[in-house]
């Protein structure tokens, strides 16, 4: 049986491209907020595509649930880049994770 991974950020350019090359020697989900982009993902790469948002730890926690991954790779970004670096001592998301395995 193969390794499961868990990709956040996975319906992006680099989730996507990380599900692509890893797909063959992993089972590969990706986690992303946007369902009309999971959607998209999930028919380039051919990887299933979990709901997930990264800001939510009830969402985090119900896709780990869900996949029970042996590896977790966080490509998972915030899109306003330009106000993180503006303002680089005020993190956008702060929450600590605290996930069973």
């Amino acid at each position: 049986m193969m390794e499961k991974i868990l990709i956040t950020g996975g319906t992006g350019f680099l989730g996507r491209a990380l599900a692509i090359k890893l797909k063959s020697n992993y089972q590969v989900y990706l986690c992303g907020r946007n369902n009309p982009q999971n959607s998209f993902a999930q028919m380039t790469t051919g990887c299933q595509a979990i709901p997930a948002d990264i800001s939510s730890m009830e969402s985090i926690r119900d896709a780990f649930n869900q996949v029970k991954p042996d590896i977790v790779i966080h490509a998972g970004a915030t899109k306003f880049v330009d106000i993180s670096e503006r303002e680089l001592s005020k993190p956008l998301i702060s929450m600590s994770m605290d996930l069973p395995m």
